[in-house]
């Protein structure tokens, strides 16, 4: 903060990467040390935005997503250099958090594309910690994991630079299970020489175990563990059942706020009607989000003139999966609850979903915000001309902002913003009483 200590470049010294989103737009940056720096993180990136939520996005995704459907798997790398050596060699399906954290919101991200993860971090003791973090995330989504055994010392980047892309590649073929991995390396290790370090390692087993979402994968792997362990699978469903029936860990009184006396009853998120029925298609159709998601700027032009574009933008950045109800629930649970009352009391959100086309539904509907947009302007500007005193600029630049405004709604067919404001598929014409339809 001192006035004479010149400028902080935040990424000075480190070799740059472009964070993309799932289409292919940037949207921060990430650096990574050049010259090692113990008062600095290895990597760091750009700060979070509305648009950058370092939890939500996996590097490399939007050029991985096609190969990681040709292969059935997504190969999960520690960093962004792994990434990029397998990308070289035409091992393109790979991909990595930024950062050693990974995410439920990435696991989320990643059950679009596949149901196979390989994760592939390195051989230290750091990384095989963070690849039981990856694990539990993982296989909460019901995905299936297998891990790639580096050799000790290397990572991908080292390991393709020092025995090539086929070496690399008899590595992923020979990926083994999770647990069995786990296990063998313990007992490479000597964590099976006590009683008390079997013990230690069971309970590690059965906590991951208890992770599992899939019941069927989780009993093939319970025979998994029990067998390495010398145990029975009936100790272990045992032990799991009761990890299972363990209530969430409630916040400490020093956590809680205090609640107050009387509760206020909240006022729902003012919601222009076509930004609600936006938000309805982004929660619940998998095509109309995607397009919205590229829509950045229309949308972000629209906040200053419509009401709740800020509630459409949070749906959009999260991008919970419309197939999923159980995601869609969680993210609306955990919104405010003015955004919820919003949501739900609103007429666009409240038809009966099940759209024949999404797509063009969203197409439409952004059409008919453009065009608001362009009224309310228009309505604005025509106000603004009858003030009294304007300066000769000012009325230069009010006329042309005029002359555009009608060439713009010329070029979209002066709609307006109380006709046809939602496509016909959202509505069901009503017939007069006693009229019936002719056959």
């Amino acid at each position: 903060d001192a006035a004479n200590s010149g400028l902080y470049v935040r990424f000075r010294d480190r070799l740059m990467f472009p964070i993309r989103n799932e289409m292919g737009d940037v949207i921060a940056f990430s650096g990574r040390q050049l010259r090692e720096d113990p008062n600095s993180g290895k990597y760091i990136n750009s700060p979070e935005t509305l648009i950058f939520k370092k939890s939500n996005v996996l590097f490399a995704l939007d050029r991985a997503k096609k190969p990681i459907l040709r292969e059935k798997s997504a190969l999960l790398c520690e960093g962004q250099i792994d990434v990029i050596a397998c990308h070289e060699l035409g091992i393109d399906h790979a991909l990595a958090p930024l950062g050693t954290a990974f995410t439920p919101q990435h696991a989320h991200l990643l059950r679009r594309y596949t149901s196979s993860v390989l994760l592939c971090y390195d051989a230290d003791k750091a990384g095989i910690a963070a690849s039981e973090r990856a694990f539990r995330e993982l296989v909460t989504e019901g995905l299936s994991v297998r891990m790639v055994e580096m050799p000790a010392g290397d990572d991908p980047d080292t390991f393709i630079k020092a025995h090539g892309a086929e070496a690399f590649r008899e590595l992923l073929g020979q990926a083994r299970e999770f647990f069995d991995f786990k296990l063998s390396r313990a007992k490479a290790n000597g964590a099976f020489e006590s009683a008390a370090e079997r013990r230690t390692l069971a309970g590690e087993c059965v906590g991951l175990l208890a992770a599992m979402s899939d019941v069927v994968a989780r009993d093939h792997q319970i025979n998994v563990v029990a067998t390495h362990l010398q145990t029975s699978g009936a100790t272990l469903r045992g032990a799991i059942a009761k990890a299972l029936q363990k209530p969430q860990r409630a916040p400490s009184a020093a956590g809680r706020q205090a609640e107050p006396e009387y509760a206020v009853a909240a006022e729902p998120t003012p919601l222009h009607r076509n930004i609600g029925f936006l938000c309805h298609l982004a929660l619940t159709s998998a095509p109309a989000q995607h397009f919205l998601r590229g829509q950045f700027e229309t949308l972000h032009e629209a906040k200053r003139w419509l009401e709740g574009v800020d509630l459409l933008e949070r749906i959009l950045s999260v991008a919970p999966d419309p197939a999923s109800h159980a995601a869609v629930n969680t993210f609306l649970g955990g919104l405010p609850e003015a955004d919820r009352l919003a949501l739900g009391a609103g007429d666009s959100v409240a038809m009966d979903g099940g759209l024949s086309d999404g797509m063009l539904a969203a197409e439409h509907a952004l059409a008919m915000l453009s065009a608001t947009v362009l009224q309310r302007r228009d309505a604005r500007v025509k106000a603004d001309l009858k003030q009294p005193g304007l300066s000769q600029q000012r009325l230069i630049e009010l006329l042309e902002e005029a002359k555009e405004i009608s060439s713009l709604l010329r070029g979209i067919g002066q709609r307006s913003e109380f006709d046809d404001e939602l496509p016909a598929a959202t509505f069901k014409a009503k017939l007069p009483p006693g009229w019936k339809k002719r056959v």
